[in-house]
């Protein structure tokens, strides 16, 4: 049987299997031979009938094994198919169709993951472009987290994981880039209308970058990284606001009033402020 299927001949092959099954219907031999056959007409539900019946009566029979990793790897369960065909080659070694498979299966589980990866790659790059970096942030995370078994985790740790890691840094440099030249220009803004002496817009326009982040990630990104720093600069607007009432009591020489002020203006925004930026803005 095993001679007639290698030479093509299915329809001899089966009429030696079931006769071996009728003349031995103890032995697993030709319930797999008649799987074999089965999975050579991708008839997966018979070669699964059959491996279960060979099974009842050896479930160490090399070849069988040899099938249910087959059976395995049409149904897209890579981490079971290469299980079954490594317990083939472990009970029967010299077998080379059973390591040749288990290398196929292998070559086709990479080749799939590389083709998945390079297209959530592709996909996060576009983001990229069009400045969506949160779109893009989501896009590679999710491969990361998207391996369900163990030989496919593992195939990605090996090779594959550095290079979306890579880009996953790069795009959430972009996005902490991209928020820190909105707060810039911001400022620049800010100074701007504090030279003009309108107070209360540089005031509002540095509260406002509270609210407009596209996101969630965003707007913690902001708060922990940058809010701190506007919230320096909110203060330094209100302190030359109130330094205009300074100037204005010396012209009038109004000198008990300056130096009242002056330390009511030092009281109020030492602590608002880091000890180095005090020295550089306020001191």
């Amino acid at each position: 049987g095993i001679v007639l299927e290698r030479q093509g001949d299915l329809v001899g092959a089966k009429f030696q299997y079931d006769h071996y099954i009728k003349a031995r219907p103890q032995h697993p031999h030709g319930y797999v031979g008649l799987a074999s056959l089965a999975i050579k007409k991708g008839d997966w539900e018979e070669a699964n009938n059959q491996c279960l019946n060979a099974q009842k009566h050896d479930s160490n029979f090399p070849r069988l094994h040899h099938c249910i990793g087959l059976i395995y790897h049409q149904s897209g369960k890579f981490e079971e198919a290469l299980n079954a065909l490594q317990k083939a080659m472990d009970l029967e070694p010299s077998q080379r169709e059973f390591s040749e498979d288990k290398l196929r299966i292998e070559r086709i589980l990479l080749q799939s993951m590389h083709e998945r990866i390079n297209h959530h790659i592709q996909e996060a790059e576009r983001f990229i472009r069009v400045k969506q970096f949160t779109a893009a942030h989501q896009v590679l995370s999710h491969v990361h987290q998207a391996w369900q078994s163990r030989i496919e985790q593992h195939v990605y740790q090996d090779k594959f994981f550095h290079q979306v890691e890579k880009l996953l840094k790069q795009v959430e440099q972009e996005q902490k880039s991209s928020i820190e030249k909105r707060v810039e220009g911001a400022i620049v803004f800010c100074e701007n209308l504090i030279k003009n002496k309108d107070f209360k817009k540089a005031v509002q326009v540095l509260q406002d970058l509270e609210h407009p982040w596209q996101n969630e990630e965003e707007q913690n990104l902001y708060r922990h990284e940058l809010k701190p720093f506007v919230e320096q600069q909110i203060a330094y607007v209100y302190f030359k606001e109130k330094l205009e009432f300074v100037k204005d009591y010396l012209e009038h020489q109004a000198w008990s009033q300056v130096a009242q002020l002056l330390q009511e203006l030092d009281y109020e925004f030492k602590p608002q402020v880091s000890e180095k930026v005090y020295q550089l803005k306020f001191a």
